[in-house]
C-alpha cells in the first residue's frame, strides 16, 4: 500500500483504503501460528504485485484536480473535446506544439530530457498465469467516478492540452486548457518529468567505479539500513565497503549520480527512513533515489522561464505517466474552472 501512494500524497501521510480479496481456500495456510495470529499465502510475490496494479488503476487518474476528470477526452465526447482544445490559441493564433525557436530554448530541453510515452519501471506489466487468478478485485460504485473503471489509456489521453499565458511570481506557469485555467508548479512539474526520467535510467544499471572511495560516517540506524540492504544498492550502481564501527566506503556509484555522489547517496539513506522495516525491496529503493536526483536538478522556485521553456515543461508534464503530484505527492498543478471563474466575477 505504501509503495502505490508513495508519490500520490506526501511523506508523513496514510492512506485509508478497504480491500475485498477472494482468494482460494487451498493457497492460504492458517497453521502457521498456533494462535492463528498470522496466516500464510502461497505465491505471495505474485498477490502483492497484482494487488499493487489493482490499486494503481484508479490512482493515475487526474482525481487530484476537483472538476478534471468530468472534462477530460476520455470522459466526454472526444471529437468535441478535440475541437475545443483546437480553439484555443493564443493572440498570434499559435497554439501549444513543438518548440521551434530550437536556438533559444535547447540547452533547456537537453537538461530536461523530455520523456516518451514509455511505463515507468514501477508499473507491472499484466501477467498472464497458468493457475487461476489468485483473487478478483470488486470496485464501488461511487457516483464520484473515483473508482471507476476506464480500460487502458496513455497518459497524454487524459491530459488536457495546455496553452501556455505566461508566469507568476516566478514560482507557477500560467495555462489555459479544457476546463479553465491551470495553474502549475514549476518545481513539482520539472520534478515529476525529471523522477520518471530518472526511473527509466536507473532501471539499466551502470556503475562507475571512482578513482578514490568516498568515505561515509553514518549514524548508529543509517549503519543498520546500508548493512540490511548493501546488496540492494549494489545492484543500483552505489558499490559500499564495510570499514568497520560505522564508516563504509563508497567505491562505485550510478552514472546518474555522478554529480556530489556522497551527498546523494547521504539524502537517499534519509529518505529511506520513512520505512518502518530495515530490508527494502530494490525497486522501492530505486524510486527514492530517482526522486533525490529529481529534486537537485529540478527547475526552483523563483527561476524565471522563457515561453519556449515553459512550453518543454508543459510538454514533458504531459508525456509522463503521473503527471498530476510530484515524487513527494505534492500536486504539480491545480484547475480554475470556467464555471468557477464566472461565479467569482458574478457573470
Amino acid at each position: 500500500m505504501q509503495q502505490v501512494y508513495q508519490t500520490q500524497i506526501p511523506s508523513g501521510r496514510f492512506p485509508i483504503a478497504v480491500l475485498h480479496i477472494d482468494l482460494d481456500p487451498t493457497q492460504v495456510d492458517v497453521n502457521v501460528h498456533p494462535t492463528k495470529m498470522e496466516v500464510r499465502l502461497a505465491r505471495e510475490k505474485e498477490l502483492a504485485e497484482e494487488l499493487q496494479r489493482a490499486l494503481s488503476e484508479p490512482l493515475s487518474l487526474p482525481t487530484a484536480i476537483p472538476g478534471l476528470w468530468e472534462v477530460l477526452p476520455s470522459r466526454t465526447n472526444p471529437f468535441k473535446a478535440d475541437q475545443e482544445a483546437k480553439s484555443l490559441q493564443s493572440s498570434n493564433g499559435e497554439r501549444m506544439g513543438p518548440v521551434k525557436n530550437e536556438g533559444e530554448a535547447m540547452n533547456f530541453v537537453k537538461q530536461m530530457s523530455l520523456p516518451s510515452l514509455k511505463p515507468p519501471i514501477d508499473n507491472m506489466t499484466p501477467r498472464t498465469y497458468e493457475q487461476k487468478p489468485l483473487f478478483e478485485t470488486r470496485k464501488s460504485s461511487n457516483s464520484s467516478g473515483m473508482y471507476e473503471s476506464v480500460g487502458s489509456y496513455e497518459a497524454a489521453e487524459v491530459f488536457p492540452s495546455l496553452l501556455p499565458v505566461g508566469q507568476f511570481l516566478p514560482t507557477y506557469v500560467l495555462a489555459q486548457g479544457t476546463g479553465g485555467l491551470y495553474i502549475i508548479d514549476q518545481h513539482a512539474a520539472h520534478e515529476r518529468v525529471l523522477y520518471e526520467k530518472y526511473q527509466r535510467q536507473l532501471a539499466t544499471v551502470e556503475s562507475q567505479i571512482l578513482l578514490e572511495p568516498i568515505t561515509l560516517n553514518l549514524p548508529n540506524h543509517e549503519v543498520q539500513l546500508v548493512i540490511e540492504n548493501i546488496l540492494s544498492f549494489s545492484e543500483l550502481g552505489f558499490i559500499l565497503e564495510h570499514f568497520g564501527g560505522d564508516t563504509f566506503l563508497l567505491r562505485g556509484i550510478p552514472s546518474a549520480a555522478a554529480i556530489n555522489p556522497g551527498e546523494i547517496f547521504l539524502d537517499l539513506l534519509s529518505r529511506l527512513q520513512e520505512y518502518s522495516v530495515q530490508r527494502l525491496e530494490p525497486t522501492m529503493i530505486l524510486n527514492r533515489l530517482a526522486a533525490a536526483l529529481a529534486c537537485r536538478d529540478a527547475i526552483k522556485a523563483g527561476q524565471h522561464m522563457g515561453n519556449e521553456e515553459i512550453r518543454a515543461l508543459l510538454m514533458g508534464l504531459a508525456e509522463c505517466q503521473q503527471p498530476y503530484t510530484c515524487p513527494h505527492g505534492r500536486p504539480t498543478l491545480v484547475n480554475i474552472s470556467h464555471e468557477e471563474m464566472n461565479k467569482r466575477f458574478k457573470r
